[in-house]
This record gives C-alpha cells, sequence and structure tokens, in this order.
C-alpha cells in the first residue's frame, strides 16, 4: 500500500526524478557525529574510512540510511555548523592510517616510520571522552604535511589529480584563502588581497598545492565510503548547513552574494528568550538569482560525489530569516524579508533551483514555527519534512501527542536531535510530557527510562508512517546497559551556548565491537517493524 501511494505522490511533484533514484519503501538507519565514533585505527577523532565499518553494522541492524552532520572544513571549530567552505571537507576526519597502508607514492623508510609515529601517537588518544581538537588538528596537520612532501611530485602528475583539480573550480580561492589565514590573520575584511588571485597563487605555490592536496585526499576518502554504501545498498544522507561563516572563503570569494550589513539568528522562543544569534551573513538571494545560483550549484555539485540524499538544515531560512542588525542584539532582529508575501515565491524559486543543480533528494529540517504555507509547498514539491516525536503535538488543540499513524509519508521521524537533549535526559527532566506519552500509549507510568521503555519508545518510531526513520546512534547504544552513559555527557550540542561539551562528545564503545555484538544488534532489529 505504502508504495501505490507513494508512486502517485512523488510522481505529480517536482522532485519526481530525485525521488527515481530512492527505492520506495520505508527506510531506517542512524545519524552520526562522525567525531563521535571510532575504531581502532582511528586518530582521536572519527575518521572518513570509519564509515565503512559503519556501513558494516548498518548492513547488520537492517538500516538502509546512514546520516552524517556536516563534514565541512571549520578552521579549527568544533562545531560543523559553522564552515569555512560549502565545498571543502573537513581535514581532521583523514584517516592515517589509511595512508599509510597505501600511500600514494612510494616512502623512503625514515618518512615511513616517521608517520608510523604519528600514527600510534594518535591511537594513543583514541578512547578519550571527548575530542581534544587541538591536539587532534596538530597532530594531523603534522602527518599531512610530512605526506605532502613525500608524495606529491608523483602525486600531480596522476591523471585523477589533474581531473579533481579541474573539476573542483572553488579549490583555487579555497586554498589561497586558508593560506591567506595562515600568513595574515584576523579578519580577511582587513587583508589587502581583496579577492583571489593568480599572482599571489604563484607567490604561494607550494602552500596552495598543500591545501589542494589535502582536499584530493578527503574527497578520495569519501568517494570510498560512496562505493562501499552503493555495494551495500544503503544510502548516504549528508547534511548542508544553510549558512557559512563570516570568515570563510566563500564570502571572501564571492561576497557580492552575502548583505553587506546584519547577522542571522533566531527569535526568542521558550528554549531562548533572548533570541539566538548565530553571527552568520545572510544571502543576498537577489544577486544570487542573477548569477544563476552558480554559488550554490557548487556546493551541491560537490556533496552529489559524496552522498545520495542531504539534509536542508533550517528549511525555513530560504523563505525568511531572522535578521539582526549590526550593533542590535537578537531579540531586536526581525525577519527578512519584511513583507510575508514574499516569502513563498522566494522560497519556491530557491527550492527549484536547487532541485535543477543535483539529483540528490533533499529532506527538510523543518522544525519550529513554520507557516502552513511552507509545509504545503513541501508536499507539492515532494520535499520530505521532520518529525520528532516529543514535539509533535496538537499544539493548536488539546495538545495531546499526533499518533505517528497519522504522520505524513514525505516525512522523517526521529526520537531526538543534535540540538535536543537525548531520550533519557528528556524523559527523566521533562516528567510531565512523558507521562502523558505514556498515557497516550497505554503504557505503564515508568519515573525512570528503563532498556525497555527505551525500546518501546524507538519501537513507535520506527513504526510511523513516514517514509524514513532516522535516530541518533547514541540513541541506540542504551538498548544495552552496558553501553549506557549519562545524557549530559552524550549531548552533542546546547544551543546558543559556547562551551567545550559541544561537538566533543564520543561514543564509548568502538565500531568493532558493535559488530560483534550479536546481542544489540538483536535489540536494534527487533526495533524495526515485521515485513
Amino acid at each position: 500500500m505504502i508504495q501505490s501511494d507513494l508512486n502517485a505522490i512523488v510522481s505529480a511533484t517536482s522532485a519526481a526524478d530525485h525521488w527515481k533514484r530512492i527505492p520506495l519503501r520505508p527506510h531506517h538507519g542512524s545519524v552520526v557525529p562522525l567525531f563521535s565514533i571510532y575504531t581502532s585505527a582511528s586518530c582521536g577523532i572519527g575518521e572518513y574510512p570509519d564509515l565503512i565499518p559503519l556501513l558494516g553494522l548498518s548492513e547488520s541492524c537492517g538500516w538502509s540510511v546512514l546520516q552524517l552532520l556536516p563534514l565541512n572544513a571549520t578552521g579549527g571549530g568544533a562545531s560543523p555548523y559553522s564552515s569555512l567552505s560549502g565545498c571543502a571537507l573537513n581535514p581532521i576526519h583523514l584517516g592515517l592510517q589509511s595512508l599509510l597502508d597505501k600511500p600514494h607514492a612510494p616512502l623512503s623508510p625514515d618518512v615511513t616510520n616517521s608517520l608510523k609515529a604519528i600514527v600510534e601517537e594518535g591511537k594513543g588518544i583514541n578512547r578519550t571522552q571527548r575530542v581534544d581538537y587541538p591536539t587532534v588538528a596538530e597532530l594531523k596537520e603534522r602527518f599531512l604535511r610530512l605526506y605532502h612532501s613525500a608524495i606529491f611530485a608523483v602525486l600531480r602528475e596522476s591523471d585523477t589529480y589533474k581531473a579533481f583539480l579541474a573539476s573542483h573550480p572553488w579549490l583555487d580561492s579555497y586554498a589561497q584563502f586558508v593560506t591567506l589565514k595562515a600568513i595574515r590573520g584576523g579578519s580577511w575584511r582587513e587583508w589587502p588581497e581583496a579577492e583571489p588571485s593568480s599572482e599571489f597563487a604563484q607567490a604561494h605555490r607550494d602552500e596552495i598545492d598543500y591545501h589542494q592536496c589535502v582536499q584530493y585526499l578527503c574527497f578520495e576518502q569519501m568517494r570510498r565510503v560512496k562505493r562501499a554504501a552503493d555495494q551495500r545498498g544503503i544510502l548516504l544522507k549528508g547534511d548542508l548547513p544553510i549558512l557559512v561563516d563570516r570568515e570563510s572563503a566563500e564570502v571572501w570569494a564571492n561576497r557580492q552574494d552575502f548583505l553587506p550589513n546584519g547577522r542571522a539568528g533566531a527569535p526568542p522562543d521558550y528554549y531562548a528568550p533572548e533570541g539566538q544569534d548565530w553571527g552568520f551573513p545572510l544571502y543576498d538571494w537577489k544577486q544570487i538569482g542573477e548569477e544563476g545560483f552558480a554559488l550554490w550549484k557548487q556546493r551541491l555539485q560537490a556533496a552529489e560525489e559524496l552522498y545520495h540524499l542531504y539534509r536542508l538544515d533550517h528549511f525555513v531560512g530560504f523563505f525568511r530569516i531572522w535578521s539582526i542588525p549590526d550593533g542590535h542584539s537578537a531579540k531586536e532582529g526581525a525577519y527578512f524579508p519584511a513583507d510575508e508575501r514574499e516569502w513563498l515565491p522566494q522560497g519556491e524559486m530557491i527550492m527549484r533551483h536547487l532541485l535543477s543543480a543535483s539529483k540528490m533528494l533533499p529532506i527538510a529540517e523543518d522544525l519550529g514555527t513554520v507557516p502552513d504555507e511552507v509545509r504545503q509547498m513541501m508536499r507539492q514539491m515532494g520535499i520530505c519534512g521532520t518529525k520528532v516525536l516529543r514535539w509533535e503535538r496538537r499544539w493548536k488543540g488539546d495538545q495531546g501527542f499526533i499518533p505517528v499513524e497519522e504522520y505524513p509519508l514525505l516525512s522523517l521521524t526521529t526520537v531526538s536531535t543534535h540540538d535536543s537533549s537525548l531520550l533519557r535526559q528528556w524523559w527523566e527532566e521533562e516528567v510531565e510530557e512523558a507521562r502523558l506519552l505514556e498515557e497516550a500509549q497505554g503504557w505503564v507510568e515508568q519515573e525512570k527510562l528503563t532498556p525497555q521503555r527505551r525500546k518501546e519508545i524507538l519501537q513507535l518510531a520506527h513504526r510511523s508512517r513516514s517514509l524514513f526513520h532516522i535516530d541518533l546512534l547514541q540513541e541506540y547504544l542504551p538498548l544495552c546497559e552496558r553501553y549506557a552513559t549519562s545524557d549530559e555527557s552524550d549531548r552533542i550540542n546546547v544551543p546558543g551556548t559556547i562551551a567545550a561539551t559541544n561537538w566533543s562528545a564520543r561514543l564509548p564503545v568502538a565500531i568493532e565491537t558493535l559488530l560483534a555484538d550479536e546481542e544489540w544488534i538483536g535489540q536494534v532489529r527487533d526495533l524495526l517493524p515485521k515485513m
């Protein structure tokens, strides 16, 4: 029934061609912050090659989707949503052991020994509870500088490397920006170099080559992950942040596409009564449209090399965004465009361009206050929305939970997000909401979230009418108590705060251990509806 319903629904939408690449059946899976996982080969943080055994784990669990948080270069910051580039990948996730096992050119014994020593040093910080970003970044750069100097003379002559440079035009401005940042420091607005130039690139050729080579290595490892996903029939879902850091290569090289004043944020609400100031620049959508959406096309084309699906972060922001004037606080902002009549035409125009730029299927993060007209347009275009179980309530009625059987087919169900508390913390702190859910489901009241009650909640989410059912790997682990930790230490991010505990939590168990744990895998498989 679902497949026939879906065929009828999606074939009449703007995303009909995109849906042809996705099996029209319920999909189940996990979402993973790459920084949080580790294998025996990792060096202090999750690495691109670690995703290959994670795909094996996904297959064992009966999952058909693996979702990732953004993997874009961040310039040293921890938040994956504060990117240095909309295209470049983060070198901190490069798998060093993988490079050492299959180098791109013969290595001398001295270089090999030096690289091995760095890898062993990295493995020594592999079991930390949190990612030590400065230590890991320094170690990775030390390895990559030595590796690059040893292999680049051979690599630069290869056809694959030359083709990579030719097919990724953003590489030059990105490499120039990173080089300039190291030389000049501070804000690019204070640099004498106003834009990328061939003269600067020539004068700093070695450094430009290094950063371009590192991107080649990143894309090579992630393409390998995508091939492994294709072989297993698993969909890789990426995450494209709508906004980029003001101090980014993208803004420096394309400043005409951004408004000179104002910052993006969020209005005051129950969780943030003062509002949120994200500090990101605002797009000049009119200018971007006049350029044929070149900026977003290159982003999507880079992402399409790596993913089958992608999450559209802050979806409503394409229609209207909270704009904070310079010199003012977040609560003094206002929606932009100011005229509500412009919201729907602007968002629809942007979505049509994004759909035409890539065959990846977008899935919208449409949480919070979203105008009804926006969700209606999503349905017409064939774009899935997101349903977080705890927030799917009849807010304008009796405030009861909406039965999962009533969720729209074109949606994704989850029990938590990277910005929310995890299930146990929610259950034990939002007691009234937990009791309401128990009452709605006819469950016996339980003060503590036991593994069995967790299993019942996850089963409920996985049996919704949604086409996609994806939960954080951290929510599945406590199905066996040996993997349970405090949700406070596992929480990924607390929005509106700057803390070392944000974007740094690591899993308490290696991926290889989970792969060998038949009991835990059995518990996960029990969540899935019987076909």
